[in-house]
């Protein structure tokens, strides 16, 4: 019984790493908002260790799921799709299409 508790407070910790990258894309876009671009970019660059380490946790303590890693892309994808819209706002000319 032990065992199962210690794996799913792991499996948490993997979840909880992907998440906390979603809810860090508020901050971002109000530092955007506010041309606070070098704090907006050190959590940007936050979110990416997030990101590196959700999976590494999830791997190295055998907790992968699919919720899990159905979520992770999701977040992916949000993060992206957000991340470059606030980038086309902040600076129009850098993005041609």
């Amino acid at each position: 019984m032990k065992n199962t508790k210690h794996n799913t407070s792991r499996r948490n910790w993997a979840k909880i790493l992907s998440w906390s990258r979603l809810v860090l894309i508020i901050p971002i876009s109000i530092l955007i908002v506010m041309q606070q671009f070098t704090a907006a970019a050190v959590l940007v660059l936050l979110a990416a260790v997030t990101d590196f380490f959700d999976g590494v946790v999830a791997r190295t303590t055998n907790t992968q799921t699919a919720y899990g890693s159905s979520l992770d892309g999701l977040v992916d994808l949000v993060f992206a799709i957000t991340t470059v819209a606030w980038v086309w706002i902040a600076y129009p000319e850098t993005l041609v299409f």
